[in-house]
């Protein structure tokens, strides 16, 4: 659930219940808890995958208060990685918001069950279409898959994948091709990859592009028969903000 969890005991080994005041254990989800000692009373500090979440203290009869709250403003900045006119073009797009992004809109033909067939387990297929993901001049069949799993810490990706056109079944079963190469995908792992379902296809120029926009990257690329160039890197930075102040306790 990306929610840490702990307990605690007295010295007798009897669990304490610690009581929240102002807010429920569900108000805020984050990664990280880490305890930290100021003027001689200790804090818990929380903490997301983008920076500080909130503090909190905990007075001897074991209630618990938020003391400060923080909010983080994250901001991207695209970098063309080839010194070109195409590539600054589609960065400047990127970073305005203003790629126009494919929808894929023909319902699929493979059955969930033909799906666990061949080992893509917590899978689906939600849309897919004709389209020259490869830019090669021939249309191939492409399919919008969603993976999403609830085991461990939960993981969730979307990826494209080609299938064959007269039984729209998956080409590749195993490893990697060149498009799901360029995606990070790699079907002979547990998971084939994680943390985004933002990632997107575009058309600039009559051409077909990769955005892979996830927890850990942000980028643009290109599939170019078997070669897959970069075009855009993207520098994400982080301002943190006081957002809230709780009042003193004692």
């Amino acid at each position: 659930m990306n929610n840490p969890c702990m307990n605690f005991k007295d010295l007798n080994g009897e669990r304490i219940s610690l009581r929240t005041i102002g807010f429920e254990w569900n108000t805020y989800w984050t990664r990280y808890s880490s305890y930290f000692e100021y003027n001689g009373k200790v804090y818990n500090s929380h903490e997301t995958d983008k920076g500080p979440s909130h503090i909190r203290y905990t007075t001897p009869e074991n209630h618990s208060y938020v003391v400060c709250e923080f909010e983080n403003i994250e901001s991207e900045k695209f970098h063309p990685t080839q010194e070109s006119s195409v590539s600054s073009d589609i960065c400047s797009l990127a970073g305005d918001k203003k790629l126009q992004y494919i929808s894929l809109n023909d319902k699929p033909q493979i059955t969930r069950k033909q799906i666990r067939e061949v080992g893509r387990y917590e899978t689906g297929i939600e849309r897919q279409g004709y389209l020259d993901v490869n830019n090669d001049g021939g249309m191939e069949l492409v399919a919008q898959v969603d993976y999403a799993s609830g085991a461990g810490r939960g993981c969730d990706f979307l990826y494209y994948d080609e299938l064959n056109i007269e039984d729209g079944t998956f080409k590749n079963t195993k490893g990697q091709t060149p498009l799901l190469k360029m995606q990070g995908v790699n079907l002979d792992y547990r998971h084939p990859n994680c943390g985004g379902m933002n990632n997107s296809l575009f058309r600039h120029d009559g051409k077909i592009y990769y955005e892979i926009n996830t927890r850990k990257e942000h980028r643009i690329s290109i599939l170019e028969g078997d070669q897959i160039r970069n075009i855009c890197d993207v520098k994400r930075s982080v301002e943190t903000n006081v957002k809230y102040i709780g009042p003193p306790n004692k």
